[in-house]
């Protein structure tokens, strides 16, 4: 498949490192496109995107039960976290935050 990359080059990579690599983004883009009845994508495309939704929802119905993690409380929100930070008189969490933040913006650039 022809890629187009975030800086406007594009390649020709093969299809089965799109689907190990990426493989959501490359089924839905088969299924979108039309070609989830293509031999590369008839037994594969569909599966993989209710497999995502599966796998979301396991996720979050984890995420929720977990409360303490190597012996610090989870936050559940921005504001809990720094809740927490005041009650341990740390900044631990807005540390955390602002790092995550700047991978975010360094990803998005």
């Amino acid at each position: 498949m022809c890629l187009l990359w975030k800086d406007g080059s594009t390649s020709w990579e093969q299809l089965r490192d799109l689907k190990h690599g990426f493989p959501v983004q490359t089924a839905k883009y088969a299924i979108s496109r039309g070609l989830q009845e293509e031999m590369a994508f008839c037994w594969w495309a569909k599966h993989t995107v209710k497999k995502k939704e599966r796998n979301l929802k396991a996720v979050r119905t984890c995420y929720l039960k977990h409360t303490h993690k190597f012996g610090l409380r989870l936050p559940k929100s921005v504001e809990e976290a720094y809740e927490i930070d005041q009650e341990m008189g740390s900044d631990y969490w807005h540390r955390a935050i602002i790092k995550e933040m700047k991978i975010m913006q360094w990803l998005s650039s």
